[in-house]
């Protein structure tokens, strides 16, 4: 399996260079499972070349930072949701993946507190029970969060937090799927590939 999947903007302050970055977490998760990883980097001119070049099975939008901070990287990746929609590409949001997939269709953002390095429990929808069960313990590491109101028309709530936030949403017409915990990171759950897996299988 193949997966393209998008990096950050990184500033290397030792040579003040601005550089396209992915954590080693997410090459050591995607491999152990037999996925190779195809990192983007973030260009404006035509990121979805790489689509038509690498032709993945799934697209990945990675986390880190906010959209609406780095032009670079939001241009790319909306390009490439763009993209991936043309193409009916699956499409997995971590994180920024969710908000930048949430604020794509229409949806805006809340800032939220204590959600950094805290570990806490989610309900699960029905329509992601057979993949996550009915409740389950993730990890947490944003400070822009979903609102039910900031949610936009057209997506479906898969999750939500003891606040009634939303952790997880889909789309119920493409193969787009996001949630707001790190697959990559300590704490995660297998569950996260299976319902990447269940994408690809519900665009074959």
């Amino acid at each position: 399996m193949k997966i393209c999947i998008t990096m950050r903007l990184s500033l290397e302050s030792r040579y003040l260079e601005e550089r396209d970055a992915l954590s080693r977490e997410w090459f050591i998760t995607l491999q152990r499972e037999g996925i190779k990883p195809y990192p983007i980097p973030n260009i404006v001119d035509s990121p979805e070349f790489y689509l038509d070049e690498i032709k993945p099975d799934a697209l990945i939008l990675s986390g880190g930072d906010t959209p609406g901070k780095d032009i670079p990287r939001d241009s790319t990746e909306t390009a490439l949701l763009a993209g991936a929609i043309k193409r009916n590409l699956p499409v997995f949001g971590v994180c920024r993946g969710i908000q930048l997939i949430n604020t794509f269709f229409g949806g805006t953002l809340s800032k939220v507190e204590g959600h950094i390095g805290t570990p806490h429990k989610i309900d699960i929808r029905p329509h992601w029970h057979n993949i996550y069960g009915k409740r389950t313990m993730v990890n947490s590491f944003h400070r822009d969060a979903i609102s039910v109101d900031d949610l936009a028309n057209g997506l479906e709530i898969g999750a939500t937090d003891n606040d009634g936030l939303i952790e997880g949403l889909y789309h119920p017409k493409h193969p787009i799927a996001a949630v707001m915990w790190h697959p990559e990171r300590e704490h995660a759950i297998p569950e996260d590939l299976d319902l990447l897996r269940s994408l690809i299988g519900e665009k074959k």
